[in-house]
């Protein structure tokens, strides 16, 4: 299932940029 790694990455990514803006 492609689509669920593909959301899996943004989800990550914008866990990411929360911890950036801290």
């Amino acid at each position: 299932m492609p689509l669920l790694e593909e959301e899996e990455e943004e989800e990550e990514e914008e866990e990411e940029e929360e911890e950036e803006e801290e």
